[in-house]
């Protein structure tokens, strides 16, 4: 099949986009019946939700505040830096955009009902290599999975069909000159000859 070809050709490329890859084992799996990796595939694409979240997307943020107004001559300025765990929920695509800019992710933010609004700045900062992570992790995670798939034998090198697993079989009409090859564990078939 072009659509297993073309994944396991992908895969092997660090140049191909990591949404796309995800959504080329998503359909890939989905065929082969690797119903579980491909729910994984669907939650990097689409960010989580309430689902858990997997322990590469907790990443370390960094929360900075000072005070912005004009001081006295001399005096000194103060500035306090907090790192706290944040989860990162985003679809794969806004993780890759960040991770594009090529530096630190960083926002200003206000503080809600601050009676010292406007004195203090406040910034969040998520370094770069929080993003790469994540990006690596999802990419290695797929080019495993591929590499399992293939020892397993149900995806294929040589273009063969992947093997799958069919678990009901009905056949209404006349079977003269076919065969089936495969095993039919914990199955039954029954031959009416007309």
């Amino acid at each position: 099949m072009k659509l297993i070809e073309d994944f396991i050709a992908d895969s092997a490329k660090s140049q191909t986009p990591l949404p796309d890859l995800l959504e080329e084992a998503r359909s890939v799996a989905n065929v082969i019946g690797e119903f579980e990796f491909a729910s994984f595939c669907e939650k990097e694409l689409n960010g989580y939700d309430e689902d858990d979240l997997p322990d590469y997307r907790y990443v370390e943020k960094k929360v900075q505040g000072w005070y912005d107004s004009p001081l006295e001559p001399n005096a000194k300025r103060y500035m306090t830096t907090m790192s706290k765990s944040y989860e990162i929920r985003d679809p794969m695509k806004v993780v890759c955009d960040i991770s594009k800019e090529q530096k630190d992710y960083e926002r200003f933010f206000e503080i809600p009902n601050d009676p010292w609004k406007g004195l203090y700045k406040n910034k969040e900062i998520i370094r770069l290599i929080s993003f790469q992570r994540i990006e690596f992790f999802v990419r290695q995670k797929i080019n495993d999975w591929k590499n399992q798939m293939l020892k397993n034998g149900k995806l294929a090198l040589d273009g063969s069909n992947p093997k799958m697993e069919i678990n009901n079989i009905n056949i209404n009409g006349s079977v003269n000159g076919s065969n089936i090859v495969g095993n039919m564990d914990n199955s039954s078939a029954s031959v009416n000859k007309s």
